[in-house]
C-alpha cells in the first residue's frame, strides 16, 4: 500500500530512526488587513446636553435594551431628548 508524500514512514531516515517532517500550519480564519479611513468622521462631540439621539434597530427584541439605554442616558444627560 502507497503512503501519502509526507507520511512519517516516507520520509524517515532508515540509519538514525528519525523523521525530518516538516509541517506547515496554516491560519484557518480569513483575516483582511483593512485600510484605515481618514477624512470620513466628524469630530466628536464634547456633551450630548440638548442633542438628539435616535435608537433604531432591524433587530427583534432590543426595545428591553433600548429602554435601558435610554433611561441611562436620562439621568447623566438631563437635557438629552
Amino acid at each position: 500500500m502507497a503512503l501519502p508524500l509526507g507520511y512519517a514512514s516516507d520520509r524517515q531516515d532508515k540509519s538514525s530512526g528519525k523523521s525530518d517532517i516538516v509541517l506547515e500550519v496554516l491560519n484557518p480564519r480569513g483575516v483582511l488587513h483593512s485600510v484605515p479611513v481618514t477624512g470620513l468622521a466628524a469630530p466628536r462631540l464634547t456633551d450630548l446636553a440638548g442633542k438628539k439621539i435616535a435608537l433604531l434597530s432591524e433587530k427583534p427584541d432590543v426595545a428591553a435594551f433600548y429602554d435601558a439605554l435610554g433611561k441611562l442616558l436620562k439621568e447623566r444627560y438631563p437635557t438629552f431628548a
